[in-house]
């Protein structure tokens, strides 16, 4: 695993399970983040910038089953969603959820094994690889993205676990062009 370079935005440096908004059971220890539910997800305080890759070295501790991260282009939020029923795909594209136009078919993720995920986010390009293998590279208007699960935060990334427990040993963001930003409101956590 390479180490995050000064260009990237170390998302898990930032986590505090005091403030930042979660469902469900997470632990952070020793730099990494669990989560200890099956159904989890937490937001980052943190606004991509307009062009950005991200990178997340993930673990599925059971299944797998799903994993979702939340991407944001040109002002609309939208899922990048892993290992749903061997399914992979950004959700939502025009309303539809997976399957849709950016479905990869096959198993991505397995069990005990670290796979690193890359996000690439640019002007009406989104592109996703695992391990090294590129399985979407979808192009329209971001307009045509939107959320089925939401978070307090529209502008905030996330990580949605479903039906299998993971644990994230990295999580940044390298601006490619505008700049990023901390939102002023943060959300307690649930109780």
């Amino acid at each position: 695993m390479q180490p995050i370079s000064d260009a990237q935005d170390d998302l898990l440096s930032g986590v505090d399970l005091t403030t930042n908004w979660t469902t469900g059971k997470w632990d952070f220890k020793d730099g990494l983040l669990e989560g200890i539910e099956k159904d989890s997800a937490i937001e980052f305080p943190y606004t991509p910038p307009d062009e950005y890759r991200m990178t997340a070295i993930v673990e599925p501790l059971e299944g797998p089953f799903s994993l979702l991260l939340k991407q944001r282009s040109g002002g609309h939020s939208f899922w990048v969603t892993l290992a749903y029923n061997n399914k992979n795909s950004l959700e939502l594209v025009d309303g539809v959820a997976v399957p849709n136009e950016t479905t990869h078919q096959g198993q991505v993720l397995r069990q005990g094994e670290r796979a690193e995920v890359v996000v690439t986010v640019k002007k009406e390009t989104v592109q996703v690889g695992v391990n090294g293998e590129q399985i979407i590279d979808w192009k329209g208007d971001s307009s045509r993205l939107s959320l089925n699960h939401q978070t307090p935060s529209d502008e905030a990334l996330a990580i949605h676990t479903s039906g299998c427990r993971y644990r994230i040993h990295r999580l940044s963001v390298e601006p490619l062009s505008g700049q990023a930003s901390v939102p002023a409101k943060i959300v307690e956590v649930d109780s």
